[in-house]
This record gives C-alpha cells, structure tokens and sequence, in this order.
C-alpha cells in the first residue's frame, strides 16, 4: 500500500505534496523538500498523444518534481509519475541552482552528476528483462532563470551507447481517438514534435539486459524503495532523507542486480560530460560546467498490447549527492549514514583516515570546503578531511 498523494498543479501556485502515510510507508515530502536536491519547477509539458498522456492519472506535471514515490524493482509504483506519451513528447524541468558537474570519485567512479527516475520494473521478477520505455535525455544551461536554454540544448550520450538519432513526427487528430489527444493541442488537428529515437531500445519494451545496457537513457533503470540499500523489497536505511538517497546514482554500466544500485534508489544517472551537440556529435566548447534545465523525451515508437503506446514516465530528478558526509556510518557500522555523527562515525573514519580509503570519508577538498559548499570531495583522505570530521563530530551534526 502506497500514501495517496495530491500533486496539484496550477501555474504560478506554489507546488505542495499533501500525504496521507500508510502502514509502513514513509511520508511522500514536499516538493520543496530539498531546494536544490531535486528539480523544483516545470518549464514546459508537451506530450505526445496517449491514452496514458492524456489521462487525468498521468498528466499531471507536477508529479516529475520532487523526491520520486517508489516501488521495487518487481512492481513499480505509479503514484507519482507523469507520462509524455508518444515518440517526441516531452517535459522540461528547471532546478534551483545549477546541477554541478562532479569529479569521479571512489563512490561515484563514473562522475555521474544527476538522475531521472521513472517506473522500469523487471519482467516477470527476471532480473534479466526490464520493461523501458526508454526516454532521451538533454541539458541546458539557463543562467538567467528565465527558461529559456542559454546556447542550445544538449543531448546525453553515454560512452559506447549509440547515439540517439533526430527524428520528426507530425500527428494529426483524425488519427487518434478524442481520448487520446493532448491538451495542449486541443485547438489543434495537427501538430509536429521533433525529438530522438534512442535505438537500444527503439523496438520498446520489454528488453533483455546484456551489453550494452541502455547506459544514458531515462526510464530503462528500476527503482527501490526509499532506504532499500541492496534491492531485496526490505528498506534497512530507515528514516534517510530522500535527498540523500536518491541521490546516490546506480551504476549504469552494471548488469549485476546487487552491485548496480550501490546503496541508492536506482533510477538513470548520467554525467554531464556526456552532452553532445546533436548536430555535430562534438562535446560542446567549451565544457558545461553545470545545468539548470533538463528535457527528457519519449525515445521509443510503438504500441504494447494492452498498455497501449511506448510512453516514457518521469517522477523525479535529482542532482547527485556531492560526496559522502562525516555521518559515514550507523551504529552497526554499515558504511551509511543514521542521521547523527557519533562513536560509530569516529570509528569508521579512523579506520579509512589509517587505510587511505576515500570510499566513505572523503569530505572536502582542499580548500577545505565542505561537499556542502560546493567544494566537495577531492579524491585524497587528508588532514583537511580530518579537520572537516572532527568538527562535525563535535558540533553533534552530520555534514
């Protein structure tokens, strides 16, 4: 049983999550929960026509902001999801401050800097064959605020995945059931949306998992429940912000169903460094740096029996956590954080400090600014680390 969850969305109305909590549920937070922590605002929701996009149950806009509501990675939970319909549909979403680019790190060896979630699920409990109804990832920067992407979109191409393909799709009312047909194009009898076959996957689902995965791609990883560090349907991080855990991101290149999450919710990670201008194929000059904006596209064509078309769904985006915390470890001392900085942190610190291990205490670089600051871990467990630990450690608080 999930919470019921209101995500009313009007324009220009502040964005509030109201929750009821059921037996064993955590409460769904608000959506302004984590300023920063997650995407905040909608810029832009042009779906493609669907009976799933066109449904008062899935499209709604508000549902991509925030912390995402999760299922396991059997039976997704569909709650707090937001469809886009067919191929080219779309949504765009804005953060408040812009998504850094991180450095790779122990715990992050790929420099994965954000998260898309959606509701990808195995296939009859096969870990081996997940449903993904894929989507197309792009980046701006909007420096400005006002919306508008500030030189261009880029588009997400992870390393040795094949490159999304440009595509153009006009579709036309006489084609579709009344149902069906988008809102926004309601004074409409037709319309055009340009987007990205992403061809992994461009058969849709279900697919079976094998190299390559669909590595950079929206809706093709499945999620856990908040506090479920290893997968199993059972949360044992009880009481973990949802900031802090979804924002661990999944190993994308990983087909192990145990080493793949890492710790974190699942879901689709993805580097900026990945960007690419989708017409020159060229990592854009120079480097990003950052973005404040993200487009996420329906990349697959087609129609599944009764689930009717291939409709990518999005509940969340997250930037990555910058870098582990002193709060490094619970009382049983399992390298993840309960909360508060104590015996068992100084315990799992000292141990890493002696053994050079930068997997869990790496908290600083060597400006001696915290992963809070933006300064964020330097790959190196040094006395500023120390420094950095022992004050939180004092002061009673987790970083």
């Amino acid at each position: 049983m999930t919470p019921s969850v209101d995500w009313g969305y009007e324009p220009g109305r502040e964005r509030t999550a109201v929750s009821t909590p059921a037996v064993g549920a955590e409460i769904a937070p608000t959506l302004r929960r984590a300023v920063g922590g997650f995407a905040t605002r909608v810029v832009e929701y042009r779906p493609g026509p669907g009976q799933f996009s066109a449904s008062g149950m899935f499209n709604n806009p508000a549902r991509a902001l925030g912390a995402p509501v999760t299922g396991t990675p059997d039976a997704p939970d569909n709650s707090k999801v937001v469809s886009l319909g067919r191929l080219g549909g779309s949504i765009t979403l804005g953060f408040d401050g812009a998504v850094a680019d991180l450095p790779p790190t122990a715990s992050n060896p790929h420099g994965l800097d954000a998260i898309v979630f959606g509701n990808a699920f195995y296939v009859g409990g096969d870990p081996e064959r997940w449903w993904a109804e894929a989507g197309v990832i792009e980046i701006a920067r909007d420096i400005d605020g006002d919306g508008s992407p500030d030189g261009g979109w880029y588009v997400i191409a992870a390393p040795g995945r094949p490159r999304p393909r440009a595509v153009t799709r006009v579709y036309r009312r006489e084609d579709f059931p009344a149902a069906q047909w988008p809102a926004w194009a309601a004074g409409l009898e037709e319309f055009q949306l340009s987007g990205y076959v992403a061809e992994r996957v461009s058969g849709g689902p279900p697919i079976q998992v094998s190299d390559p995965i669909p590595a950079g791609l929206a809706d093709a990883t499945p999620m856990v429940l908040l506090g479920d560090t290893d997968a199993d349907g059972l949360v044992d991080w009880p009481g973990v912000a949802p900031e802090m855990f979804y924002g661990r991101p999944a190993d994308p290149f990983s087909v192990d169903p145990v080493t793949r999450w890492r710790g974190g919710g699942g879901g689709d990670g993805f580097a900026i460094e990945w960007a690419i201008d989708p017409v020159t194929g060229l990592a854009p000059s120079p480097r990003l740096g950052g973005f404040e904006l993200i487009r996420v596209s329906t990349a697959a064509e087609g129609s599944v029996g009764l689930f009717g078309e291939v409709s990518t769904e999005v509940g969340g985006v997250s930037r990555v956590v910058a870098g582990p915390s002193a709060d490094v470890a619970d009382a049983l001392g399992r390298p993840w954080p309960d909360g508060v900085v104590d015996a068992a942190d100084l315990v799992a610190f000292v141990t890493a400090f002696a053994q050079g291990d930068v997997r869990i205490a790496d908290t600083a670089d060597g400006s001696g600014r915290t992963a809070g600051d933006g300064g964020g871990p330097d790959g190196f467990l040094d006395a500023v680390d120390m420094v950095v630990f022992l004050t939180a450690f004092v002061e009673g608080g987790a970083l």
